[in-house]
């Protein structure tokens, strides 16, 4: 083998190793690279875990905070709710307005039972009326009941929900009351609750209907309704109202509140024989008149009583005796007055000599009707405005005389109707002079503001006029 066959050799053989150690180099920094990634793959896995470690920490503490905070809600709004709850337990029972003190005390009503079960009632509407009132009268009939509970109606055949479904049925109810239920209940026809013409409507006296207790059941319809800010019962008689709320309401009977017309003809009749006309020879009226003129005096009372109204006849006996009830007599009197007076406690009737027309005659007498009822501002009166002295005064509550006394019967039950809200006097008529724009009147105290810059009778009449006109609309405070 020659020198260079041997150099040749040695350099393969170095070759060799040193691509081994390359090999192991390689596969050294392999598993250096593998391990290192482990490494990693396990540094990033524990990383995770710490993350969702501090995560699960994390959200604990914020459930706990937001725990805290409901529950520190929750005590706040039930510590407001209890001081609410007391002061309007209090505002209602000191509020001096009784519309504003009934509103309040519903809604508290309606607050304390927000959370009960929902008093649920459902119409058939493919039924016949008749069967949807049995369902009504039945579910009025539920003893022992919360009427303050949220009301749900379900109206089965049609798709109709919400509010407006409510709305449906306390509107229909109440027009069944006020109209008769198609349920005959007291023999054929109609089951009629409440009779009469309108705003003078009684209970019918059908004992039927008393000895069946329905009309607990009505008094349940029309309180349920009002609680739940639906409609009320209109219609009834202003004298049945006010015993109902614990006042007096004889000053409110009214002859309309017969129902019966044959009754009111009788009681017409029987004024007419309770009166002691007065005769030739009376020597309590003036001997200035004679029998003639006594005579066509006393003819055109007759005319008058054959001829009123209801409500007229019921004006003239408060007017003569002081309430709307029948004496055993009635005293009548041809005297030199002005107008027609009335002593009451003698149940006389004094009539002024000097009328040659019944429409003069009847004019005077209801313009002595209201004059007697009024009760006129005096000087110190609190109640109108300072700014107006005695004089003004005065000179308004004149400029109201003369119109009264000009005015027709119209005109007069018209300045009634603007004044207390019906054509029936009251107990008393209150005027008071007042810094308005117009004449404007409290119906529920029965009170008369009069503006006081007026200076002619002519403009004061316009615009009394003007504000009477509105009685139709909103009773002269539009």
């Amino acid at each position: 083998m020659t020198k260079t066959n041997k150099q040749q050799i040695r350099m393969m053989m170095h070759c060799l190793m040193t691509a081994e150690r390359t090999v192991k180099e390689a596969d050294t920094e392999i598993n250096t690279a593998e391990l290192t990634i482990k490494a990693k793959e396990m540094v990033v896995k524990e990383a995770e875990r710490t993350v969702k470690a501090d995560t699960k920490v994390n959200t604990v503490e914020l459930t706990i905070k937001a725990t805290e905070m409901v529950v520190k809600e929750a005590e706040d709004s039930q510590q407001a709710r209890k001081e609410t709850e007391g002061s309007n337990n209090a505002d209602w029972k000191t509020e001096a307005d009784i519309k504003t003190a009934v509103d309040m005390y519903r809604h508290q009503l309606l607050h304390d039972a927000e959370m009960e079960q929902d008093l649920v009632i459902k119409l058939d509407m493919g039924q016949s009326p008749e069967d949807r009132e049995r369902v009504i009268l039945q579910f009025y009939k539920q003893p022992n009941v919360n009427w303050a509970r949220p009301v749900r109606v379900v109206l089965i055949g049609d798709a109709a929900v919400g509010d407006g479904v409510k709305r449906f049925f306390f509107t229909q109810t109440m027009a069944k009351l006020q109209c008769g239920f198609e349920l005959s209940i007291d023999g054929p026809g109609k089951t009629i609750f409440f009779t009469g013409e309108s705003d003078h409507q009684v209970p019918s006296t059908s004992r039927a209907l008393i000895d069946s207790g329905l009309f607990m059941v009505v008094g349940k319809m029309v309180g349920h309704s009002i609680l739940h800010g639906g409609p009320g019962l209109c219609g009834v008689s202003r004298s049945l109202l006010h015993p109902l709320i614990g006042q007096e309401g004889e000053e409110y009977l009214s002859i309309n509140d017969c129902p019966d017309m044959d009754v009111r003809e009788i009681i017409e009749e029987m004024i007419l024989e309770r009166i002691i006309w007065p005769a030739a020879s009376d020597s309590e009226s003036d001997e200035e008149f004679d029998i003639g003129s006594k005579c066509s005096i006393t003819g055109y009372l007759r005319e008058y009583i054959q001829e009123a109204t209801s409500n007229e006849l019921c004006n003239l006996l408060k007017f003569w005796v002081g309430w709307a009830v029948l004496p055993q007599s009635l005293y009548v009197k041809v005297k030199s007055v002005s107008l027609p007076t009335a002593v009451t406690c003698f149940e006389t009737l004094h009539l002024p000599g000097h009328y040659t027309s019944f429409d003069k005659f009847k004019r005077d007498l209801q313009a002595s009707m209201i004059l007697e009822r009024i009760i006129w501002p005096a000087a110190s009166d609190s109640e109108s405005d300072e700014e107006f002295d005695i004089g003004s005064k005065c000179s308004i509550t004149g400029y109201l005389r003369e119109y009264i006394q000009e005015a027709t019967s119209n005109e007069l039950c018209n300045l009634l109707k603007f004044w207390v809200g019906w054509a029936v006097l009251p107990q008393s008529l209150y005027v008071k002079v007042k810094s308005v724009s117009l004449p404007t009147a409290v119906t529920c105290f029965e009170t008369l503001h009069l503006p006081g810059h007026y200076t002619s009778f002519d403009k004061f009449k316009r615009d009394l006029q003007a504000s009477v006109s509105t009685t139709d609309s909103g009773f002269g405070l539009v």
